[in-house]
This record gives structure tokens, C-alpha cells and sequence, in this order.
């Protein structure tokens, strides 16, 4: 058995198609029309309703990149892709394949340009981020400074009036002493006192 015998031919709906292609039923059937027209055939069910193969699918696809890329008619799409397809040779497919480059040509130019501008526009985003990164950097530090200083100056603080706890608490424990001393003095009698006894 060779290889066209054991080839099953798959047929598709013409909403299947449409699906597919992302196309309304009425413009399919103005397209397969139009081939038709020039001499291709589509298979039909019993009901005449046409069925279409993945080559009939890779043809519709031709007409509408022809028609869209290079603005010329669905009847000279139409006759370009049944030459290609059909393997006659013909001189209007290598022009609308010109055409077809030249747009693409074009496109992939206009899409450089878009790249190139998105790029020099995400390096000027990341130019600004690392300036406020430094920006928000610097801020950090100086406030940390500043807090720093602020609490060395609250230790400092904390330190002269601990000192001076000390000191009006060493000052209290001697007027304590003295007013002690005076008391037991009053409490010695005048010639005690006199003779320091």
C-alpha cells in the first residue's frame, strides 16, 4: 500500500472553518465561491453542502493573507494561490510574493523601530529607579545618622542628670551628716561643748 491509500482525508464544517479562521460564514462562502470560480474544487456531502480539506483550508488562508497583505482583489488572489497550488506557473504569484516581502519587509522595520524605542524607554525606567534607589539610600542614611545622633545626645543627657542624682544625693547625705552633728552637739552640755568633750 502506498501512502495516498493510507491517507485519510479529513473534512471540516464550514463552521469548523470559520472557527478556525476567525471569519463570519458569509465571508467563507464569498471566498470558496471565488475559487471556485477559478477551478477548485471542494468536496460536497450528500446534501451538496461543500466539506473542506486542510488543503482547501491552506488555500482559503492564501486568499486572505494575499488579499490583506498586498491589496489586491479577492478574484486575483484567488487566480495566484489556484496557480501556486495547482503548480502551474504564472507570473502575478512571484509579484504579489514581492509584495508580500516588501510588506513584511516593512512590518519587521516598524517593529525594530518599536523595540528600539521600548528599549531606550525601559533604560531610562531603570535609570529613574536607580536614582531613587540612591536618592531613598542617602534619605536612610541621613536619618539613621540623625537618629543616632539624637540618641547619643539622650544618653548624654541621661548621664548629666544621673550624675547630678548623685551629687544632690551626696549633697543630701551630708546636710543629713551636719544637721546630725548639730543635733548631737545641742544635745552636750554648754561646757562640754566648751572644753570639746
Amino acid at each position: 500500500m502506498s501512502n495516498e491509500q493510507n491517507k485519510i482525508e479529513v473534512y471540516y464544517s464550514p463552521s469548523d472553518l470559520c472557527a478556525m479562521l476567525d471569519i463570519r460564514e458569509s465571508t467563507l462562502r464569498k471566498y470558496a465561491v471565488q475559487l471556485e470560480k477559478v477551478g477548485w474544487k471542494f468536496a460536497k456531502n450528500s446534501n451538496g453542502h461543500r466539506q473542506y480539506t486542510d488543503t482547501d483550508i491552506a488555500a482559503i488562508r492564501r486568499v486572505i493573507q494575499a488579499k490583506d497583505k498586498s491589496d489586491i482583489t479577492i478574484e486575483k488572489a484567488s487566480k495566484q494561490v489556484v496557480s501556486i497550488l495547482k503548480g502551474k506557473s504564472a507570473s502575478v504569484p512571484a509579484t504579489m510574493e514581492l509584495e508580500i516581502e516588501e510588506r513584511y519587509s516593512d512590518d519587521i522595520k516598524e517593529l525594530k523601530e518599536t523595540v528600539q524605542k521600548q528599549t531606550e524607554f525601559i533604560k531610562l525606567l531603570a535609570d529613574r529607579l536607580e536614582e531613587r534607589d540612591k536618592f531613598i539610600q542617602q534619605r536612610l542614611a541621613k536619618q539613621e545618622e540623625q537618629l543616632l545622633n539624637r540618641d547619643n545626645k539622650l544618653l548624654e543627657t541621661m548621664r548629666a542628670i544621673h550624675e547630678q542624682k548623685k551629687e544632690q544625693d551626696e549633697t543630701l547625705r551630708l546636710i543629713a551628716a551636719t544637721q546630725e552633728e548639730m543635733e548631737a552637739q545641742k544635745k552636750k552640755g554648754f561646757f562640754a561643748r566648751l572644753l570639746g568633750r
